[in-house]
């Protein structure tokens, strides 16, 4: 029971729910104004527009009104709506009944009405329903035509009209059979059919668009997991480049430090090769100078008489 809830709720179509409330707001303003301006006509006119008439608009536009707030505001699945719009399609037949037989029954257009209900009722509800809401149209329509011909209500004629085709046998049985019978449960058959088509494909668009999303959703799930894997071996290749970094930067002031050790070495010991050649140089002199004396001191010796 809960699986079948779940699925049902599963297959909720926002499509259809939109189309409700499209086909709601499609006459709610119009609805309104028609009030009003036959409030306008029927006072500063004076044409003869039966009350009741005005009154069943007027219900109807508060009926659409409280649908309305319903659809937006309170309803949420597709289940509870089919059954808010069951009963408001219900409501919407009696008022159409009302309006039929105030503005002239068969023999005016306003069985145009039951046509537009039935035909939203099969593209919007499941076929029991929609069963229910094509027979209850058929009958609640065929019953104003056959009450006026027997004479049980009377005939409001709301346009002049050359005959009373209300009273007319073959006119009026022809119109229940041809009119309310047959056309009005082809035509929901003919919807109810392509509404199925309508649910079957708006069912498989969402089963696809569900695993779409579900795909994409494994997508974005890969992406962040490698997105992930990425930037940590990102801050791992940064950390290795950083401890790289330090090492070479050590190094380097090592290798800074050794050739700056070797060059005051270097300069200690070409001091002192520059010290030596200095000191070879004088003692060379030195030595040049000691000859000359010893060369002049024989030569004093020899020139010097011995006593």
């Amino acid at each position: 029971m809960e699986e079948d809830t779940k699925k049902q709720e599963e297959l909720t179509s926002p499509e259809l729910l939109k189309t409700i409330l499209f086909l709601t707001k499609r006459g709610l303003v119009p609805n309104f104004v028609g009030v009003f301006l036959g409030l306008i006509l029927k006072l500063a006119f004076h044409i003869n527009i039966p009350d009741i008439l005005l009154i069943v608009a007027f219900i109807y536009a508060i009926v659409n009104s409280i649908f309305l707030y319903l659809e937006t505001k309170v309803v949420k699945t597709l289940s509870a709506s089919e059954k808010v719009y069951f009963i408001f399609a219900g409501l919407n037949l009696i008022m159409y009944t009302f309006i039929l037989h105030y503005t002239g029954g068969i023999e005016w257009v306003a069985i145009i009405l039951f046509f537009v209900t039935v035909i939203e009722a099969n593209f919007i509800l499941p076929k029991n329903k929609s069963m229910i809401i094509t027979c209850l149209a058929t009958t609640l329509c065929c019953s104003v035509f056959l009450l006026e011909y027997f004479g049980i209500v009377p005939h409001y004629r709301f346009f002049t009209s050359t005959g009373d085709f209300y009273k007319n046998t073959f006119y009026v049985f022809l119109t229940m059979g041809f009119g309310c019978i047959f056309e009005l449960n082809y035509i929901g058959s003919l919807v109810a059919s392509y509404s199925k088509t309508f649910r079957q494909i708006s069912n498989d668009l969402r089963n696809e668009k569900r695993k779409l999303t579900e795909a994409y959703a494994k997508l974005e799930n890969v992406k962040s997991i490698l997105a992930e894997e990425v930037k940590a071996r990102t801050n791992e290749l940064e950390a290795e480049k950083t401890g790289l970094e330090e090492k070479v930067k050590q190094r380097t002031s090592d290798l800074q430090e050794k050739i700056e050790e070797m060059e005051k070495i270097q300069k200690i010991t070409l001091g002192r090769e520059l010290k030596m050649i200095e000191l070879k140089k004088e003692v060379d002199k030195l030595k040049e100078e000691n000859q000359s004396l010893l060369a002049s001191l024989e030569k004093y010796q020899i020139n010097t008489p011995k006593e």
